[in-house]
């Protein structure tokens, strides 16, 4: 399967690296390079990917329904969609930073584990274990910070893209009571308008979302 393939083509690739990169990098980097970060790129194919085709073909379809409606009021949706995209960007860029940092973090706990595993007998021999015992704490709490910071970065993230979503609806609201009463629209087309946007609103968030997960790859 893919998963399969892929490590099998990057232990290969290993294989054929140079001793200089080996002496370069920790095993337990390495080791989560083989791993979790496989997963992380089968997720991207296998879900994300698919996830963000089938949203961005989501919102055409409603946007096209919309615009052969009305267009005047169709732009007040449209409008936010590059507002809520572009923020998510910005906030792609802060989240991939942090989860770079999270990642080697992680690397640099795992290499700690591997070198203790291997060398229990020298640890033990030289009476090292409070040092390891301590020095994998000031790791394991690094890690673990990086970790609680970057769920508050995401909390921030889907809060402010959550009212966003928020104003827009109510936006559409606002601006489609005027259609009807300047007789621009039927009450019809202003209902149909309201369930489009509401059907709008999700794809419109989880493209934001997917933009925040393929900072993981």
């Amino acid at each position: 399967n893919l998963l399969q393939s892929m490590r099998d083509q990057l232990f290969a690739h290993i294989q054929r690296l140079p001793f200089s990169w080996h002496m370069r990098n920790q095993t337990g980097d390495i080791i989560q390079r083989c791993t979790s970060d496989v997963e992380g790129v089968r997720n991207f194919i296998a879900e994300q990917m698919v996830e963000l085709l089938s949203t961005t073909f989501l919102i055409a379809v409603y946007m096209i329904a919309m615009f052969a409606m009305n267009v005047k009021i169709s732009l007040f949706v449209f409008a936010f969609i590059p507002v809520i995209v572009g923020y998510s960007l910005v906030f792609y860029k802060r989240i991939s930073k942090g989860y770079q940092k999270a990642d080697e973090a992680e690397g640099e706990l795992s290499s700690t584990v591997q070198e203790n595993i291997t060398g229990v007998r020298v640890v033990r021999a030289f009476g090292r274990e409070r040092f390891e015992k301590d020095k994998f704490n000031k790791q394991n709490d690094l890690f673990s910070d990086l970790w609680v910071r970057l769920g508050h970065v995401m909390g921030v993230n889907w809060g402010i893209g959550d009212l966003l979503s928020g104003i827009q609806v109510l936006t559409i609201i606002a601006a489609g009571i005027v259609f009807v009463v300047d007789g621009a629209i039927t009450e019809g087309e202003y209902l149909a308008f309201v369930a489009y946007n509401s059907m709008l609103v999700w794809p419109t968030r989880s493209l934001g979302r997917l933009l925040s997960e393929l900072s993981k790859t």
